[in-house]
């Protein structure tokens, strides 16, 4: 590998580290308001005002899935199967092997 790969390759590294830890920084931050969401959507719906209980409604189901989904993101993302990273290490990696010997 000459120079400019090696760097290439080093500066994707780094890049998808600082995704994978911005994600799941995301995630953490998600999950920890989801059960104030939750307090909040569970506090609308009791106090049963039209207009709020739509809100509440969503606020209730907007947490529900910030409680399911936070982990399983974190968990994807950190055991390297995450959705679009897959296919495209997949790809730099059949692009990096050299199917046609060229004849000397």
């Amino acid at each position: 590998m000459d120079d400019l790969s090696k760097i290439i390759e080093w500066l994707l590294r780094l890049a998808t580290k600082w995704v994978k830890i911005v994600m799941t920084v995301a995630c953490i931050s998600s999950l920890s308001i989801a059960p104030l969401m939750l307090v909040v959507g569970m506090a609308g719906v009791a106090e049963g005002k039209q207009q709020e209980i739509a809100q509440a409604w969503s606020y209730i189901a907007v947490s529900i899935f910030f409680f399911f989904s936070s982990p399983v993101f974190i968990y994807r993302i950190w055991s390297g199967r995450w959705v679009f990273y897959t296919k495209w290490k997949v790809r730099r990696e059949l692009s990096r092997k050299n199917f046609f010997k060229p004849a000397k």
